[in-house]
């Protein structure tokens, strides 16, 4: 649309040193503009879209059961699990095709995983990962991130949520709610 732009980066272009992008709308083409890649860009989805504020996160309470979509009217509680959308973690293996969506497979791993195990801090507190991986029914591109949230966080309401993938980290100003 005029307002927004969803692409798919293509996994053949990691090790390209000199890429540029062009958009084509109602027949129209912009010009060139060069980008620059990285191995790992990584962003959480934000319930609103603007890549700020509450993370688009599910939750389970302790026994397992899921307890809805995370909020400030839904917070989750310590050792609870978050289910955390992502994008930009960078080739995966096993390869994935450009464009496809993630299929679960009979063999470990499940899903594709990122070369680099994702660290996850919430409330800068280290959460344990439980699972990371291509989002099983999702355009390959999309990965999962299931952390426990620590036993160790001291506030309530939003608090921060920081991904790193190698030496890259997420977006700063994104939340998930506790109580």
């Amino acid at each position: 649309s005029a307002g927004q732009i969803n692409c798919v980066v293509p996994y053949q272009t990691a090790g390209i040193a000199n890429l540029s992008v062009e958009i084509k709308y109602l027949g129209q083409t912009s010009n060139a503009f060069p980008i620059t890649l990285a191995a790992t860009a990584p962003g959480i989805f934000s319930a609103n879209g603007s890549g700020t504020g509450q993370a688009a996160v599910a939750q389970y309470n302790t026994a397992g059961n899921y307890a809805g979509v995370n909020s400030a009217s839904n917070p989750a509680s310590k050792g609870w699990y978050l289910v955390i959308y992502m994008t930009g973690e960078g080739v995966v293996n096993p390869a994935a095709t450009t464009g496809s969506v993630t299929q679960v497979s009979a063999t470990p791993p499940i899903t594709p995983q990122p070369y680099y195990v994702p660290v996850v801090l919430i409330d800068n507190q280290p959460a344990t990962v439980a699972f990371y991986g291509e989002a099983s029914g999702f355009v390959s591109g999309v990965l999962q991130v299931n952390v426990l949230v620590p036993q160790t966080t001291t506030h309530t309401g939003p608090v921060n949520l920081s991904i790193s993938l190698g030496s890259a980290s997420s977006q700063a100003n994104i939340t998930v709610s506790l109580q």
